[in-house]
Formats: C-alpha cells, sequence, structure tokens
C-alpha cells in the first residue's frame, strides 16, 4: 500500500473539529513513497526549516521525515517554545562535521 510523507507537519497543519480530533491539512509539499520504496530522493527541499528532519538535508524522504517533525511540534506543546532556526543549524552543523 502506497505511503503518504507529508513533508510539512508543524502546528497549523493540525487542525481539530468539534469532538477535539486531531485533521491534519496542508499536503502542498506531500509525497507518496509507492510500494517496494523505502525512501524517495527529493532535487528541492521544501517544508518549514524549523520541523524538518535532517534526512530532507540530503533530500531523503521516507515516512521516520514525518515522524521527526511531529516530535518536534510535541516538544514545542510540552514546552511551550517554538523551535529556532538557530538551534536548528547548530544541530544540523552537529550532524554534518563529526569529529
Amino acid at each position: 500500500m502506497p505511503r503518504i510523507v507529508h513533508m510539512d507537519i508543524k502546528p497549523s497543519s493540525v487542525l481539530l473539529n468539534l469532538d477535539f480530533q486531531a485533521l491534519i491539512s496542508g499536503f502542498r509539499f506531500a509525497t507518496i513513497i509507492t510500494d517496494g520504496e523505502t525512501q524517495v530522493t527529493r532535487d528541492v527541499v521544501k517544508g518549514t526549516i524549523c520541523y524538518l528532519a535532517p534526512g530532507f538535508m540530503s533530500g531523503k524522504v521516507n515516512e521516520s521525515c514525518d515522524v521527526y517533525s511531529f516530535g518536534i511540534l510535541l516538544h514545542e506543546l510540552a514546552s511551550g517554545r517554538k523551535p529556532s532556526v538557530e538551534f536548528v543549524r547548530s544541530n544540523l552543523v552537529k550532524l554534518f562535521i563529526q569529529d
């Protein structure tokens, strides 16, 4: 069964209905991973930088990218602090420049 990777999970993409059930919106950057594929490669990375998984920077897209974004969203909800671009940049440097 093909899987959809949203690629832009963030607070404004999560909506609540009258029963407080979460619904996901904003599928403009979504991609489909077909059967037999574990990931797809994209030439252009799109999405909100603070919520992008580090794997996005290399153009590799899979379901764990959305899991990462959802984790950042939960962290924001629990801590009350929005992720910062400086935090993302410093962690990307640590990922790509290892001793």
